[in-house]
C-alpha cells in the first residue's frame, strides 16, 4: 500500500504526541548514482528535514552505510541524529555519543585490507573503493568484464578465510566490508531510541529504506506497531508495510509531513 495514499496513516503521523522518524540515505533521501561521488542531498530535502527535525516532539535520524563524517557534511541540520556506518557510530547535536566498542578494533583490519584492493583495482580503474572510516565499500558498477569481476569476488572470498573479523555483504554492484559481529540498522534504530532515552511506548517510529540492509529496522518498527515503509527500486519481498515508487515520492511525503505536523505541533523552545 502507498503511503502517501492512506489518509488514516497519515493522520497518526501528523497528531501522534511524539514521532521518531529513520532514513536511509542512498536509494531513499538521495537517487542512485553511477558513481558515489556523483551523489548529492538537494536543497529541498535539506529544508524538508530542517522544518522536521525544529518540529516539536519530533526526532529525526539518518541511519546510512555512509560513514559519519560524510553525514556530517550532507546534513548540517541542529539536533539532526546521524548514524554512520549502519549506526556503528552515531552523532546527536553534532557531538559523538555512540560508537560500537567491537568495531573500534575493525579500523586495523581495513588499514590491512584497502591497500591490497587499491592495488589489486589498479589495473581496473573502474572500481571504486570507500572507506567510511568503521566500513568499507566496493563499488563495481562501472565493470562490465565478466572475467574482471570473478577475479575481484575471489579475492574477496580470499580475504574473508584470511580475517575472520571480516563479514562481507555482496549487493548487485558492490561488496560492503564490515565488522564481523552481531550488528543491523535495526539495532542501531533501538541504540538511538536508547542514547535519547525516548519511551518506546510514546512514540510512533517510522523508517523508510529501500534495501535488504533496511529489512531489520523494519521488524524493528513493526514489533514497535509503528510504520515501515520501502521504495520499490525493484519488486522483492519485504517486511516493510507500506511503499512507495521512488526518492521522489519520499521527498513528496515528507514535505507534506513535515508542514501539517510543524502546524500542528510548533516549534522546539530553544
Amino acid at each position: 500500500m502507498n503511503i502517501n495514499n492512506n489518509g488514516d496513516e497519515f493522520y497518526n503521523l501528523v497528531n501522534c504526541p511524539y514521532l521518531f522518524i529513520g532514513l536511509d540515505r542512498d536509494g531513499t533521501l538521495v537517487p542512485y548514482t553511477l558513481t558515489p561521488d556523483l551523489s548529492h542531498v538537494d536543497a529541498e530535502i535539506l529544508e524538508i528535514l530542517k522544518i522536521l527535525v525544529s518540529t516539536k516532539n519530533t526526532t529525526v535520524a539518518i541511519i546510512s552505510a555512509r560513514g559519519l563524517n560524510k553525514l556530517k557534511e550532507d546534513f548540517p541540520i541542529d539536533n539532526i541524529v546521524l548514524g554512520g556506518s549502519c549506526g556503528l557510530e552515531i552523532a546527536h547535536k553534532g557531538n559523538d555519543v555512540f560508537v560500537h566498542p567491537l568495531a573500534k578494533s575493525f579500523r586495523l583490519v581495513l588499514s590491512q585490507i584497502l591497500p591490497q584492493f587499491l592495488q589489486f583495482c589498479q589495473p581496473y580503474n573502474l572500481a571504486i573503493i570507500e572507506d567510511h572510516g568503521l566500513t568499507a565499500c566496493l563499488h563495481t558498477k562501472l565493470i562490465k568484464d565478466q572475467l574482471v569481476l570473478k577475479s575481484i569476488k575471489d579475492k574477496i572470498n580470499n580475504l574473508k578465510t584470511q580475517y575472520s573479523n571480516l563479514k562481507v555483504n555482496e549487493l548487485a554492484t558492490s561488496y560492503e566490508f564490515y565488522p564481523n559481529l552481531d550488528w543491523s540498522k535495526g539495532m542501531a534504530y533501538r541504540q538511538i531510541l536508547n542514547e535519547l532515552q525516548l519511551d518506546t511506548a510514546k512514540i510512533l517510529p517510522v523508517f523508510i529504506g529501500d534495501s535488504i540492509a533496511d529489512e531489520s529496522a523494519y521488524d524493528v518498527v513493526n514489533n514497535l506497531k509503528g510504520l515501515s515503509i520501502k521504495v520499490i527500486h525493484r519488486e522483492t519481498a519485504s517486511k516493510a508495510k507500506f511503499l512507495v515508487d521512488n526518492e521522489s515520492e519520499v521527498k513528496k511525503f515528507l514535505d507534506k509531513l513535515a508542514k501539517l505536523r510543524h502546524a500542528k505541533h510548533g516549534q522546539w523552545l530553544v
